[in-house]
């Protein structure tokens, strides 16, 4: 078996999930089962964002990236400065070695995507005499609560109206107009989104479904371009449309899966934002008729919908966060020290987005698997004795 596969990375906080400004304390476990000669053991503690992505193909292609750095810690837990050797010969057994990092208090929530990521990881580097270098990671999971009741508006509704007119040759069809309302712009993940839709078919033209989506609009900011890329996380699907007709979508339930806060603050080169739209599928060419109207996911619910399923917000006036902020300047961003001290209880659960496969060091094969966890309430069940507890979703 291969040391990478026995040595360990152990964490005094098993969920691996952290707040800003915390202190992460732990150990990490070195396994031999052979002799090796060991010249040094580097811990490594790093958090940064990265976006990156191509458009165009081949001469034409045009390659674009962002970068911003959060913290770069390194720690000799074993070398020369230890044992006064430049090597020193290990027998086969278990050695362990503790470690400790301070978290900045001002560093945005982890996030994962194959564009950009912001990525927290903790890395062991056994550098091995006269052999290859081994590598042993584990990465962690930053959280940095949003308060509803601290962001203005969230409570109103909010409705949007659209039309499109398809067009064939030289012929414009009559309209296909769409209305969505929503009775609430603030929502945490599992909650329901009451939906209230239509979609009036006046062309002659089919259409193929109708439909309600909830999107994620991550925008990344490179060094000389923004692109935002859309991705579905939700949907009510209805079936086929002829000319003429009209589909409703009566108050109909749309759940939130476990993903990140909207805007994602503190993160100058990743913008995430929330849409429930409307949509008609025209039946060949054409574009999709969408109507959007924006929404708020943070991880701390509203009091008045908290209080509905028997649980109660401290009243006490939150303290907000010095972080930078775009457009309007939201409160409710806690660190470990502000965290309010009487919120609901939540799970952490595991992405919607899924997990990601990441190398455990430089030229080597090996990965490890990677999804971060976010706020989900489930609100059938209640654990007053645990604010967060990690879970996988199913």
């Amino acid at each position: 078996m291969a040391l990478q596969d026995l040595s360990q990375i152990v964490l005094d906080n098993p969920t691996g999930v952290f707040y800003p400004g915390q202190l992460i304390t732990g150990k990490f476990e070195l396994v031999l089962t052979e002799k090796k000669t060991i010249t040094a053991i580097n811990f490594i503690s790093k958090g940064q964002a990265k976006c990156q992505w191509t458009e165009g193909a081949g001469e034409n292609a045009q390659f674009y990236d962002g970068h911003e750095k959060y913290f770069h810690f390194k720690e000799c837990l074993f070398g020369k400065q230890q044992s006064g050797k430049s090597s020193v010969k290990f027998k086969p057994g278990k050695y362990e070695y503790p470690f400790k990092v301070q978290l900045p208090s001002n560093i945005p929530a982890s996030f994962e995507a194959f564009v950009g990521q912001v990525r927290y990881s903790l890395k062991a580097h056994i550098d091995i005499r006269w052999a290859k270098d081994k590598y042993c990671k584990k990465l962690i999971t930053i959280v940095v609560p949003l308060d509803l009741n601290t962001i203005p508006n969230v409570t109103e509704g909010a409705t949007n109206t659209g039309e499109k007119r398809l067009c064939c040759l030289c012929c414009e069809s009559d309209p296909i107009s769409g209305m969505i309302a929503i009775d609430r712009k603030g929502y945490v993940p599992g909650e329901m989104i009451i939906v209230r839709g239509e979609i009036n078919n006046q062309s002659n033209r089919k259409m193929t479904c109708t439909k309600v989506c909830l999107q994620m609009v991550v925008t990344y900011h490179a060094t000389t371009k923004s692109m935002a890329f859309k991705q579905t996380i939700g949907e009510l699907k209805h079936g086929k449309l002829k000319g003429g007709e009209t589909e409703i979508f009566n108050n109909e339930r749309l759940h939130i899966p476990p993903v990140s806060n909207s805007y994602l603050h503190g993160c100058k080169i990743i913008d995430i934002n929330y849409f429930v739209e409307i949509i008609a599928d025209p039946s060949g060419p054409g574009f999709d008729l969408e109507v959007p109207v924006e929404i708020i996911i943070g991880s701390i619910p509203l009091t008045s919908v908290a209080e509905q399923h028997g649980l109660s917000l401290s009243t006490q006036e939150p303290m907000s966060v010095s972080l930078p902020q775009p457009g309007n300047s939201l409160r409710g961003l806690y660190t470990d020290l502000s965290m309010p001290t009487n919120i609901p209880t939540a799970t952490m659960t595991e992405s919607a987005t899924g997990r990601v496969k990441i190398k455990v060091g430089k030229g080597s094969k090996d990965t490890v698997e990677y999804a971060p966890v976010y706020t989900y309430y489930n609100w059938n069940t209640h654990d007053t004795d645990t604010l967060f507890s990690v879970q996988k979703e199913k």
